[in-house]
């Protein structure tokens, strides 16, 4: 995920939580999704950003590590990333069991139908575009 990518869901969170404060307003036409009121896929979205932070951050962490390495080590790091030295590993376990939890809640977040349109919302700007499951969520 780009920064750009990041601070765009970032906005879009702030963005439809603060829609989400508002009453709910039943819209009939709509079938189930309703105007306003709080929708479980933006909270689902919000954890899976905030996951997806503490993955970069250790990783970020790791990668400045492994730059300050002669560039003969700095590769032989990299081939190994499963069994790098302290304090290296302990980052490198952290980032992926952090970025591990955040492509979890990215399946469930695909698989969530919102049920506001604030959700809706939310959930179209969170995919990339074309992906059918999520936009079929969306729409049916």
């Amino acid at each position: 995920m780009t920064t750009n990518t990041t601070i765009n869901r970032r906005n879009l969170l702030h963005r439809a939580l603060a829609g989400a404060a508002g009453a709910a307003i039943s819209a009939p036409a709509l079938g189930a999704i309703t105007i306003g009121g709080f929708d479980p896929v933006i909270a689902l979205i919000a954890e899976e950003e905030r996951l997806t932070v503490l993955g970069e951050r250790y990783d970020g962490q790791l990668h400045e590590l492994l730059l300050a390495q002669p560039d003969d080590v700095r590769t032989e790091l990299y081939s190994r990333l499963d069994s790098l030295p302290e304090p290296m590993g302990s980052l490198y376990r952290e980032s992926v069991r952090w970025f591990d939890a955040a492509n979890e809640l990215a399946f469930r977040i695909e698989a969530t139908k919102p049920i506001t349109v604030d959700g809706a919302a939310a959930l179209l700007k969170w995919t990339a575009a074309g992906d059918s499951p999520v936009v079929d969520n969306v729409i049916a």
